[in-house]
């Protein structure tokens, strides 16, 4: 299995980061298997809207350090 850190995070994700650091900084306090499940998540949608729609669904979840399923 792939490392978190091996994953590409989207370009929409970063967005998020860029606007929110402490978005940024939760998402690095996740463990890497939460990690990987969010960018698992986030990444297969082909269109940028379905994409940004996942991410702000769990904003509230990454900055609780929570995984999605929880």
């Amino acid at each position: 299995m792939k490392a978190a850190s091996e994953y590409e995070v989207t370009e929409e994700l970063k967005l998020f980061f860029n606007d929110n650091s402490d978005l940024n900084i939760s998402f690095k306090n996740l463990t890497p298997r939460r990690q990987r499940a969010y960018l698992l998540h986030f990444s297969p949608p082909k269109q940028s809207k379905t994409r940004f729609l996942r991410i702000e669904n769990f904003i509230s979840n990454v900055m609780k350090v929570k995984c999605f399923q929880e």
